[in-house]
């Protein structure tokens, strides 16, 4: 399985946590850049493939980092649901 991980951190605890920051255009772009990797890849089928989101919040000197993983926050699924709700399309090429 390859995994594609976002990792997003914050210094302090705040209103919300830092996987809040990978909103649907940062998915589409990392869909995108997935895509393009794939494509690349030697073999008769490419692997299969999972998104995960690392939520890191560092705390002050005396915490320990507080570290989330989210194992498939997201998926392939995400940018047809983009196309649909937008009407465009997304990266069709194969």
């Amino acid at each position: 399985m390859l995994c594609f991980v976002e990792v997003k951190t914050h210094a302090q605890p705040g209103l919300v946590p830092p996987e809040t920051a990978v909103d649907t255009a940062k998915k589409l772009h990392i869909l995108s850049v997935a895509k393009r990797y794939m494509r690349r890849l030697k073999g008769v089928r490419p692997p299969s493939c999972r998104f995960d989101i690392v939520s890191v919040v560092l705390g002050n000197d005396r915490c320990k980092p507080t570290i989330r993983l989210y194992k498939g926050a997201f998926s392939w699924e995400t940018s047809r649901r983009a196309e649909r709700e937008s009407g465009s399309t997304f990266d069709r090429k194969r």
